[in-house]
């Protein structure tokens, strides 16, 4: 008898000190890509960051644009707080669409750039956001060219960058 992964969402976290261990397993997609989001968010935010995040996707068993969405936003938030993003066990489904999205690069490129200063300043930025202090830009069209640190106020203020 053939075992087949399973289809139903799962999602499995293991917080060392230096890294977050994330398995996902079943369908990543519109209606599971908020979840996985969530609970990376949940645990970036528990205690001292971690420098790496693994995401370990054996169990993926479907991806579709809303999953990749959904990766995409945990990758700006892991580097947010410093750390480095690793996709692995990627099944061929999960390959697939990475190639022919041409972000794989983009989502497993490492911080090793990112200074002190700048890691803080995401997890500064992080903090802000998932506390909804962050005003929207006020056209749609508005595009913020630079993000500085003196940019964000922490505090009963909005947030909002320079114009």
């Amino acid at each position: 008898m053939t075992d087949f992964p399973p289809t139903e969402f799962a999602v499995t976290v293991v917080h060392e000190p230096a890294t977050l261990s994330v398995r996902v397993c079943g369908e990543l997609d519109h209606d599971t890509g908020d979840d996985l989001i969530d609970i990376v968010v949940e645990h970036l935010g528990d205690g001292d960051p971690p420098h790496e995040v693994r995401v370990d996707f054996h169990g993926l068993t479907w991806i579709d644009s809303t999953g990749l969405a959904a990766l995409l936003m945990v990758h700006r938030r892991t580097r947010a707080v410093g750390a480095t993003l690793r996709l692995d066990n990627r099944p061929e489904v999960l390959d697939r669409v990475l190639r022919l999205t041409n972000v794989l690069d983009h989502l497993t490129a490492g911080t090793a750039h990112l200074g002190p200063t700048q890691a803080q300043f995401g997890r500064d930025l992080l903090a802000v956001v998932e506390q909804d202090r962050v005003e929207p830009l006020a056209d749609p069209g508005d595009q913020v060219q630079a993000v500085s640190p003196d940019a964000v106020r922490v505090g009963a203020e909005r947030a909002r960058p320079p114009r």
